[in-house]
C-alpha cells in the first residue's frame, strides 16, 4: 500500500505552482533586479528630459514622447 502512495503522491515539483516556479527562474537569472534597475533608470532619464531639456532649454515637448517610446522599445528588446 505504501508503494502505491509513493507512485500516486504528487512530487515536490507538482505541488509548486507555475507562477512560483516562473518567479524562481526569474530570480535565479537576476531578471527582476535588471528590470527594476532599467525602470528606475528610465524614470530618471524621462525626468531629466522633462525638467532640464524641455523646461530649461525650451525643447519641443515631442522629445519627451520620443524618449518614452525609445525606452519602451529598449525594454521590449530586453524582455524578448
Amino acid at each position: 500500500m505504501s508503494s502505491q502512495q509513493g507512485e500516486n503522491a504528487p512530487s515536490k515539483e507538482m505541488k509548486e505552482s507555475p507562477l512560483k516556479s516562473f518567479l524562481a527562474k526569474l530570480r535565479k537569472r537576476h531578471i527582476i533586479e535588471t528590470l527594476a534597475a532599467f525602470i528606475g533608470g528610465g524614470w530618471l532619464f524621462l525626468e531629466f528630459v522633462d525638467r532640464i531639456l524641455i523646461a530649461h532649454y525650451d525643447l519641443n515637448k515631442k522629445w519627451l514622447d520620443v524618449s518614452f517610446v525609445t525606452l519602451l522599445v529598449a525594454l521590449l528588446c530586453i524582455i524578448l
